[in-house]
């Protein structure tokens, strides 16, 4: 039984945000995870229907009774991203988490959540992934809560379904772009950093990511994934030249997302420790073996599928351009900050607030 939803009458301190489109399937696993998290303070969950023709919204009014949660028509506009924002329109908290409808928060991740922002305004949490050699004798997983990104150099980014923030930031930035059918994520980082706030890791609070791992469902997510990059790296053509020559010359360090760490149920396990383990059990070998080629698999068919994508969907050469004063006041505040000159704002600091 989740604790801490407190009176009706009492404001949330946070709003758990969760699109759901189709969800019915995956959606109990991540409400009853939510069920389990204990804090002092009122909170709400607001699952945002974003049109679905199953039982999505039946599925998350069952769960009334056991979660603050609300069911939020979010059909009116179709995608993540307006999901999201219809979802956001409706918070009652100054802080705002978000969490997918087939993910599974950890037992203390609200908890977490609500520490990371009593620290900073914009958070990454941590994604816990099975990881390629994983076996059933031996689970093994990836554990990153952000990644540099790919051709912007100094900033980085985290999915939506791992990421929490002051509400004020948020509607400061204007939200998701509702125009974005994918990599909305990113784009919102991206322009959340270039107002000089930081997205700070923090893999404490942890959610269970489960991958696609049907080759057609990895092909269409990733298909779409390429043709919407083109447009993303258009919007940021401008921002881009700015940044490399700050690389260049020096003027701005690439970002340090931190490092990705492997967890096991007691202490990761050496890679050679690993094989002879598994050469020693024909079971738990075929068990390794497959989940390999699985992975070797999905690898392959995102790439076709992430290129092909690309190739299909030129960027609209129409879609307005982040400016590159924008990046130039970005980088300028990082240099002055870094250079130790006692008047530069702290980058991290600076920017839109609750």
């Amino acid at each position: 039984m989740a604790t801490g939803g407190g009176p009706e009458t009492a404001a949330p301190v946070i709003s758990v945000v969760i699109p759901a489109y189709n969800a019915a399937a995956t959606l109990s696993a991540q409400l009853e995870a939510l069920t389990r998290q204990s804090i002092d303070e009122p909170w709400e969950v607001i699952v945002a229907d974003n049109g679905s023709t199953d039982d999505t919204a039946r599925v998350a009014g069952d769960w009334s009774g056991r979660l603050p949660l609300r069911v939020v028509d979010a059909s009116a506009r179709r995608g993540p991203a307006a999901a999201r924002n219809i979802g956001v329109a409706s918070a009652k908290a100054p802080l705002l988490a978000f969490c997918d409808a087939d993910d599974e928060v950890a037992d203390d991740w609200l908890p977490q959540v609500l520490g990371a922002l009593q620290d900073d305004e914009f958070v990454a949490i941590g994604v816990r992934l099975r990881a390629a050699y994983s076996s059933r004798a031996r689970p093994e997983f990836l554990v990153y809560a952000a990644y540099e990104s790919v051709y912007l150099p100094g900033l980085i980014a985290c999915g939506a379904g791992h990421m929490a923030m002051r509400t004020g930031v948020y509607r400061a930035i204007g939200g998701f772009d509702e125009s974005m059918l994918t990599a909305e994520d990113h784009d919102l980082c991206y322009r959340i950093e270039l107002e000089g706030i930081a997205l700070m890791p923090h893999p404490e609070a942890v959610v269970t990511v489960h991958r696609r791992d049907r080759l057609i469902d990895v092909f269409r997510q990733q298909y779409h994934w390429g043709a919407n990059d083109a447009a993303l790296r258009h919007k940021y053509a401008l921002v881009r030249e700015v940044l490399e020559r700050a690389l260049a010359d020096g003027r701005l360090a690439r970002a340090d997302p931190g490092a990705v760490s492997v967890t096991t149920p007691d202490a990761p396990v050496p890679r050679a420790a690993r094989l002879r383990a598994a050469l020693r059990s024909p079971r738990e070998f075929a068990d390794l073996v497959a989940r390999q080629w699985s992975s070797t698999s999905i690898r392959l068919v995102e790439m076709v599928a992430f290129r092909l994508g690309r190739l299909a969907a030129p960027a609209d050469t129409q879609r307005p351009q982040v400016a590159a004063s924008l990046a130039e006041a970005y980088v300028a505040a990082r240099s002055a900050h870094f250079d130790g000159r006692p008047d530069a704002p702290d980058p991290s600091t600076t920017g839109p607030r609750e």
